[in-house]
């Protein structure tokens, strides 16, 4: 999804079985990848397929890429 830095962010928060959490973050930590940024991508899939074109067109205008964010 395209962002700007002067966007709205919002938090969004889940509740997930924590063993599968940790295994996880360990195998996408393998392949140097993050849980944020894999979220961040299942977001705008969701995003895309939900939201009709003009309003996301709306909403994208005039905005740069989302940077990931780097895995540490």
């Amino acid at each position: 999804m395209k962002n700007t830095s002067d966007s709205k962010r919002a938090t969004v928060q889940i509740e997930y079985d924590a063993e599968k959490l940790e295994a996880l973050r360990f195998y996408l930590g393998e392949r140097n990848a993050t849980l944020e940024n894999e979220l961040i991508e299942a977001m705008d899939v969701i995003f895309r397929k939900n939201v009709p074109a003009q309003v996301r067109g709306y909403i994208n205008r005039n905005a740069p890429m989302q940077k990931p964010v780097d895995s540490e």
